[in-house]
């Protein structure tokens, strides 16, 4: 459903759509782990590849992964073809992945640390206990499917696997930038009503008797499940519905190819970070961008941008510089202390872009300024601006520069 996980399903945006992903894939490890009976390679080698390729999602995900297939060793009997198929769906989901990445070990970990670091050091005790009592009403329903189901079977494993989905929920929760929900419940209950309605079919129930136990199973499974598939639902029929609709024709759009298919609407009630990020502002905040780099550079220069994504290397379809970072988010992938070195952001690119206003949140383009923009002013040289951006370039690639032969001219001048 093509709005963000715990936010209201008329809230259109492409944002933290990989939450989605790892949540999906999640679900396949909760299936291997507690649905199936038999446990074989086959089971194993799909967590194995699940759990690697989550790494590579949202490390939280994979941290998440491990603990599902760790507490199914717990409770239940595994057999040695599934560690072995465990093992090998791991070893070759990484050398697939890392195959792509051109083994570049190194720059794997320096970013894993960095974003461990800057993520470790933006959480507390606090965030953990929010998320737990934030999911409390979601998961009191399904704590008791779990009981019921737990009598039904005359064993602890429901609840036990109720109580590490609980905690591994919440844990996604408090280290996710999501506002709320649980999508790994739905799914749960399902789970849980397999096996109770499994469990009763089994012994032998008064046909007169009610309420049928199997009736009441059902019922709190829906109530586990039906908010979470009818909010996506209601979503995903709200999208196609505003997918038909002609835009406006005072709606912004994009200039480049690339982007030319994309229709930004303005936000006028949401927060400053909306208003940055979206509608005509972050239109006309990209289409002045690739004005400007088009005009003083060639083709083949690499671009970096002071901000929280670089929308120009698509934009333009240029190859990117060696280092940067796909995303750079205050608390989340680098803080003051925890943080890529200048070199490695923008060391190899010729071209970097400083905005006038940027399009990330406050707190994250304060951080950026004050991390990185004295060095940029240091080791770069003002070659053009407009309304929306200041362009450096490296003082040996100066070509194509308004100001390059006139060093006194003023950066009104220069501009101009």
């Amino acid at each position: 459903a093509p709005f963000p996980i715990g936010c209201m399903p008329n809230m259109l945006s492409h944002a933290m759509v990989y939450n989605r992903y790892g949540y999906a894939l999640l679900g396949l490890v909760v299936l291997e782990c507690f649905l199936g009976t038999e446990r074989g390679f086959a089971a194993g080698l799909s967590s194995g590849i699940v759990c690697v390729s989550l790494l590579f999602v949202k490390p939280s995900y994979c941290l998440a992964g491990v603990a599902l297939v760790s507490g199914s060793f717990l409770i239940q009997k595994n057999s040695w073809r599934r560690t072995l198929g465990l093992a090998i769906g791991a070893a070759a989901a990484v050398v697939a992945i890392m195959a792509l990445l051109h083994f570049d070990l190194g720059a794997l970990w320096a970013d894993l640390r960095l974003m461990g670091s800057a993520r470790g050091a933006g959480l507390s005790l606090w965030n953990f206990r929010w998320a737990f009592l934030r999911g409390s009403g979601e998961f009191l329903p399904l704590a008791m499917l779990a009981v019921l189901v737990t009598a039904i079977r005359d064993e602890p494993r429901p609840l036990f696997v109720t109580c590490l989905l609980w905690g591994v929920g919440a844990a996604l929760l408090a280290s996710n930038a999501q506002a709320g929900g649980y999508p790994l419940n739905a799914l749960l209950a399902l789970i849980l009503l397999e096996k109770g309605l499994s469990a009763l079919s089994r012994n032998d129930i008064p046909a007169a008797r009610f309420p049928a136990p199997q009736s009441i199973l059902i019922l709190l499974a829906l109530t586990c499940y039906l908010p979470a598939a009818l909010g996506n639902a209601s979503g995903l029929a709200y999208a196609v519905a505003d997918s038909r609709r002609t835009p406006a024709s005072s709606v912004a759009r994009f200039r480049q190819a690339p982007l030319a298919h994309l229709v930004f609407y303005d936000t006028p009630d949401g927060t400053d970070a909306d208003l940055r990020s979206n509608g005509h502002i972050y239109v006309n905040y990209v289409n002045d961008g690739v004005d400007l780099i088009q005009r003083v550079s060639a083709a083949d220069e690499t671009v970096f941008v002071l901000d929280m994504v670089n929308p120009f290397c698509y934009a333009l379809q240029r190859r990117p510089a060696r280092g940067g970072s796909p995303a750079l988010s205050f608390n989340h992938t680098f803080n003051d202390r925890s943080k890529p070195s200048a070199q490695w952001l923008f060391g190899a690119a010729d071209i970097v872009m400083v905005p006038k206003h940027p399009a990330s949140a406050e707190p994250d383009a304060a951080a950026l300024f004050r991390n990185y923009l004295p060095a940029i002013e240091v080791q770069l040289r003002l070659c053009a601006e407009s309304d929306w951006w200041k362009l450096y370039k490296r003082p040996d690639r100066l070509g194509g520069c308004p100001a390059a032969n006139e060093p006194s001219r003023s950066t009104e001048t220069a501009a101009q």
